[in-house]
């Protein structure tokens, strides 16, 4: 065969070269309806690869052909004429007919064309070389045509040096307390090799857990043109199962003796946790340094998201002064810096509009977006506000205590927990792109606030803090079952609105009205703020909230919430960060960044529920180090909320067995003036384990 091909090259037949070969262009530029049509690429690592096709025959794999440039002398060397004009070898054959996506990106017509040849041991000296490509007529005729470089009609000649090829492969990733990827040594293709695994670093810094063989079966390798088995699976020891986030690192080894090459420039990272895992990341969403649009345009709160009317993601997490960041998916997301709820600053606390964080959202139509925020009045001055360069907020007759030193490392304000009264307000957008306003005329914006007057001398923090996101309850039921008739309690599918808040203890005391924990709200008219009503412990959602001013009531315990789940004395409960229906476990499902067990350890954790009022005990996701356990300039985590890019409902209130827990990072450094302000919003892909 190749002896009758060159001679159809010697009787000097016309070459036919199609650099964009489409059917409709390959069908006009060619001189016969015999020409086939492709490209030709170098791979960087001892491969040509690239797509031919024949389109008279587009359902059938034509041939490709490798030659290489030669001295005149040597045995079986042939001249050809324009527009190669120089003596060339014959030195393979290979199918054009591998199905991957990347090798047949130039032959725009569809199905599998690709080829992938490995340039022969010979030629693999360290010298320049040039070679050539052939696509070969599927009739045998003489319209062959010369492959060309993608881009560059006439760049017919590939010109590369190649040595001893380097192992080539990836760590792809964690499943089932199992690392996966695949590793190949183009020099001997067709013999596995192994993979050493090592965390915290690579050979030589990090520490060596074992290894694995690559012998495995894979079908996207085959189709990549690579023969033979070549994935490995490796079984994490126990050493590693302890739920804290390590980085892992894999070495490929050359069977040529040459180095033993790390098949990824970067590690991957991966925890194990109570039937989760932490599969990779973490990847940043809102770098502070590149995207924020002033200092204090941070993360400060944790995620929401929610499609707008044109399908837009836009996706929040909350400061006092609030953006959001819009595009068209999750991996393409754009920070605007409009300013879509900005704080009132008000002074009296019976405002209830001083600082304001926007802590849950939800939009029925992608057009209206309900929001609840997270309102924080501030009795001090001269410390933490003018510090922070925010206005002037108080009196300060408001806060005895008000002048609050710097930092002892001068590094930012201590932020004091008393002369602090928190309060849950609503806000509303009423159209994409427009700011979060107050409820119409008439509509007062208090949600939820405790049946006691802010108090001057306070030694903690006391009311209620944003919580979760806000669920519509309609995905506990199958599709198509009838809505339950109304209840004071909960029940599948009723179709109401539900939040988790943060109960601070108050008074601060043995035993307190309101009890610590997290609060249950439901709601059926997302556009009444006052229509919020509280779990009460046993007869249902009856409680509601009073406003304290101008006179507070006698009977405060009326006017307080039973919390479904206690947290730890003075810190949030695992569960009020942010709120999912789980289609993998058919069950509600929440997440938070805290701290639990005995002893105490921080870090994230989840819990689900049947019911939304009886949580099962926190479980832990992944032991970070929490910025409430951390030192002043330590690198720290803080907030977490689970948001799965593919949930189809507007508000991303369903989870499956993947999902992204979203979480802030702050990047504090000694020495750096606003250390407390460098925080970026990252997320970390986690799969669920089969209950």
């Amino acid at each position: 065969m190749s002896i009758h091909f060159r001679s159809i090259f010697l009787l000097a037949i016309s070459l036919i070269v199609l650099s964009a070969p489409d059917l409709a262009e390959a069908a006009r530029r060619r001189q016969s309806p015999d020409s086939p049509a492709g490209v030709v690429r170098y791979d960087g690592n001892g491969y040509l690869i690239g797509c031919a096709v024949d389109p008279d025959v587009l359902n059938q794999a034509i041939n490709v052909h490798l030659y290489v440039k030669v001295p005149s002398s040597t045995p079986g060397a042939v001249l050809f004429g324009p527009p190669i004009n120089d003596w060339l070898l014959f030195l393979t054959v290979e199918t054009a007919g591998l199905s991957n996506a990347n090798l047949n990106q130039d032959c725009i017509v569809g199905g599998s064309h690709g080829y992938r040849m490995i340039i022969p041991p010979t030629y693999r000296n360290s010298q320049p070389q040039t070679f050539y490509v052939w696509a070969i007529d599927h009739n045998g005729a003489a319209s062959h045509t010369l492959l060309a470089q993608p881009g560059t009609p006439t760049a017919y000649a590939v010109n590369v040096t190649v040595g001893d090829l380097q192992v080539i492969g990836a760590l792809d990733g964690f499943q089932e307390e199992q690392a996966f990827g695949w590793v190949i040594d183009p020099d001997a293709e067709a013999t596995p090799t192994s993979v050493h695994i090592y965390v915290d670093g690579p050979t030589g810094v990090g520490t060596y857990i074992g290894q694995a063989l690559a012998d495995q079966p894979r079908a996207d390798l085959n189709d990549w043109g690579f023969e033979g088995n070549h994935a490995f699976v490796f079984s994490l020891p126990g050493s590693v199962k302890d739920g804290q986030l390590r980085e892992f690192w894999t070495h490929g080894i050359d069977l040529s003796n040459g180095p033993n090459l790390l098949v990824d420039p970067t590690p991957k990272s991966y925890a194990m946790g109570d039937g989760v895992e932490v599969v990779g990341g973490p990847e940043v969403v809102f770098d502070w340094d590149q995207d924020s649009c002033e200092d204090f345009d941070i993360p400060d709160f944790p995620a929401r998201a929610w499609r707008d009317s044109v399908g837009n993601v836009n996706l929040i997490s909350a400061m006092h002064i609030n953006r959001t960041s819009v595009g068209p998916d999750f991996s393409n997301l754009v920070h605007d810096c409009t300013v879509d709820l900005a704080s009132s600053y008000q002074g009296p606390p019976q405002a209830f509009n001083n600082l304001e964080w926007l802590a849950a959202t939800h939009s029925p139509d992608g057009n209206t977006v309900y929001g609840l925020v997270h309102n924080e009045f501030h009795g001090y001055l001269p410390g933490q506000a003018a510090t922070i360069a925010i206005p002037p907020l108080y009196d300060p007759a408001l806060c005895p205590d008000g002048e609050v030193p710097d930092d002892p490392d001068g590094q930012g304000p201590l932020e004091p927990r008393w002369c602090w009264y928190n309060s849950i307000t609503a806000v509303v957008r009423n159209a994409p792109g427009q700011p979060f306003v107050d409820p119409p005329a008439g509509v007062s914006r208090l949600v939820a606030t405790l049946p006691y007057q802010y108090v001057p001398t306070d030694t903690h923090a006391r009311g209620y803090r944003g919580g979760s996101s806000i669920h519509h309850n309609v995905y506990s039921l199958p599709t198509g079952s009838p809505a339950p008739p109304a209840s004071n309690q909960y029940q599948d599918g009723d179709g109401l609105y539900y939040v988790l808040i943060d109960a601070r203890k108050h008074p601060n005391t043995a035993s307190p009205i309101q009890r610590q924990g997290a609060c249950l709200l439901r709601t059926d008219d997302l556009s009444d703020p006052s229509s919020w009503r509280a779990w009460d412990g046993s007869d249902g959602f009856i409680r509601s909230f009073v406003n304290p001013y101008p006179v507070a009531p006698t009977n405060p315990q009326n006017f307080v919430c039973e919390p479904v789940y206690f947290g730890v004395t003075g810190l949030a409960p695992p569960v009020d960060q942010g709120l999912v229906w789980s289609t993998h476990l058919q069950r509600f499902l929440t997440a938070s960044a805290t701290v639990q067990g005995n002893p105490n350890v921080w870090a994230v954790y989840y819990s689900t529920s049947d019911n939304l009022t009886e949580w099962d005990d926190a479980s832990l996701v992944v032991d970070l180090t929490m910025c409430g356990e951390a030192g002043g300039t330590e690198p720290c985590y803080d907030y977490a909320a689970l948001i799965d890019h593919e949930d189809d409902t507007r508000n991303f209130e369903k989870a499956g067995q993947r999902a992204y827990l979203y979480t802030m990072h702050h990047n504090r450094e000694l020495g750096f003036p606003l250390n407390y302000l460098d925080r970026d919003l990252v997320r970390f892909p986690v799969r669920f384990r089969d209950p």
